[in-house]
């Protein structure tokens, strides 16, 4: 018997999308899993918790939109989380949560239940990271997209926490900031 080389290579190809579609779909659950046990990053809080938190304690809310697949999402938890500064800056203004833009874990969301995907979405978030400051009703106070390295984003946490986003352009206030 001989075999096409061809249809051997069209079998390795599709075992090869099938695993990769497989690992995909469990790596969303797994993250639907780890949001639902409360296993995220030091100083996170699940979603639910961090409008409760925001609420009780009268700080706002920092959501880290982010996909599994994203590396400099990756690069902002290693890099940025981490520093004590920006730590510092997040405990005294913020309660923080992790979205993970893929995930069909839903919650409510300007009172309706909604995906995480469909909050993303219906937030335009096209990028990650995307970083939404939001008031603990929901009103959104900034959209950030991107990577941004730790000393400026302490800078940005103390700007939005303060409250002087309410009056001033970031820029300015920068400036008056040594």
């Amino acid at each position: 018997m001989r075999i096409n080389k061809n249809w051997v290579m069209v079998a390795l190809i599709c075992a090869g999308l099938v695993a990769l579609v497989s690992r995909s779909s469990s790596t969303v659950k797994s993250a639907e899993a780890k949001q639902a046990e409360g296993g995220l990053a030091a100083g996170f809080s699940t979603y639910e918790q961090a409008f409760t938190k925001a609420k009780a304690d009268n700080k706002l809310i920092l959501l880290d939109f982010y996909t599994d697949w994203c590396g400099w999402c990756k690069r902002m938890d290693r890099d940025v989380y981490s520093d004590a500064s920006v730590q510092a800056e997040l405990g005294k203004y913020f309660t923080a949560a992790k979205v993970n833009a893929e995930a069909t874990v839903s919650h409510t969301y300007l009172g309706e239940q909604r995906t995480e995907q469909q909050i993303a979405r219906h937030l335009g978030i096209t990028g990650y990271p995307t970083l939404i400051f939001m008031t603990p009703d929901g009103q959104v106070v900034e959209k950030i997209p991107g990577y941004v390295e730790a000393t400026e984003f302490t800078m940005v946490l103390r700007f939005i926490g303060t409250g002087a986003y309410k009056t001033q352009e970031y820029q300015n206030w920068k400036k008056t900031q040594s």
